[in-house]
């Protein structure tokens, strides 16, 4: 009798370890890349996505104007974006480019972005280029100059300068498709490659504009309508904020060594979109940022869906100003 109830108790034990191991199998991996601050979040992501780099690109993490159009030339040099503020660069950062043995920073932007004393700073450690101009327009288009002299281009998609997530979200267009970045301020940007409109009427009318658009009712929309047409067998996928640029700019990188997507989130749940994308189709998702701009609750909601039975009917995902078709 005594063995008989042994045996039951082992059984018992196997099954105990058993069960949640299986459990475990059914979720959804998550991983977070954060530091205390966007430009520490920005040293991490360099770290985990290359050992070396010979070149750096360098913008603003006070303003997304210039440092958007960065996107097309890391991922044409394989390289990572660092952010800096104004005046200072953190040492983290400095130690960082010493760290990726790099010979070239490329800086985004003019002196209004990244000083003058930033530059002189940075080019005892290495040459210093920047593209700088008049305006966030004339930087674009420098930048998608340099660009497109380093390959074979077809396509160009044209996102909004006034806003920044329908530019974040390209990221993975210009991965997926081998397409450079063009911002726009509503007025179609002159290019002999085919152009893709990302963003609705109401932030980018071009006027006259009659290729293909890409949009949503909202910059979450447009960001699940653009993962959806260039990564539809993903099953790793990258969240980062919709409210916020610096996580969705650094990410490219990851976009770039891992070729998996960027989806815009919001900062505490998912549309009802996302949830299914991600409940179908996720094995692994990788959060930039902290809990300032993801928090722990949607973490959580993340780590549930598996098990979470979905609503029967989407509900709608806001009413936002990029990406949409409302001014």
């Amino acid at each position: 009798m005594k063995k008989f109830f042994k045996g039951i108790l082992v059984m018992a034990m196997i099954f105990a370890l058993i069960i949640p191991a299986y459990a475990d199998n059914d979720e959804i991996i998550i991983v977070r890349y954060a530091g205390q601050n966007r430009y520490q979040t920005a040293v991490k992501i360099s770290k985990t996505a290359y050992e070396k780099s010979d070149t750096v690109i360098l913008a603003s993490g006070e303003n997304f104007a210039d440092a958007l159009s960065g996107g097309q030339l890391a991922i044409a040099l394989d390289a990572p974006i660092l952010l800096t503020q104004k005046d200072i660069i953190p040492e983290f950062v400095l130690n960082e480019i010493q760290r990726l043995g790099a010979t070239k920073i490329i800086i985004l932007g003019g002196e209004g972005s990244v000083s003058a004393a930033v530059e002189e700073n940075l080019s005892s450690l290495a040459s210093v280029e920047r593209l700088g101009g008049a305006d966030r327009y004339e930087t674009s288009r420098l930048v998608y100059e340099k660009t497109k002299a380093l390959g074979n281009y077809k396509e160009v998609v044209i996102a909004s300068g006034k806003v920044y997530p329908d530019a974040l979200s390209a990221a993975n267009y210009m991965k997926a498709k081998n397409a450079l970045l063009l911002l726009s301020d509503g007025s179609m940007p002159e290019t002999d490659l085919t152009p893709v409109a990302i963003g609705g009427e109401g932030a980018l009318p071009l006027n006259g504009f009659t290729g293909r658009r890409i949009s949503g009712n909202d910059r979450y929309k447009t960001s699940e309508k653009i993962v959806a047409e260039t990564y539809p067998n993903a099953s790793t996928y990258i969240l980062a904020s919709g409210e916020v640029y610096p996580d969705a700019l650094v990410a490219v990188s990851l976009v770039d060594k891992l070729d998996v997507p960027i989806l815009l989130t919001r900062k505490s749940e998912l549309t009802d979109e996302a949830k299914a994308l991600l409940k179908n189709k996720a094995e692994k998702v990788i959060i930039v940022g902290g809990e300032k701009t993801v928090n722990g609750k949607l973490e959580e909601e993340i780590r549930t869906l598996k098990s979470d039975k979905l609503p029967d009917q989407d509900q709608p995902g806001g009413n936002d100003k990029p990406g949409g078709n409302d001014k």
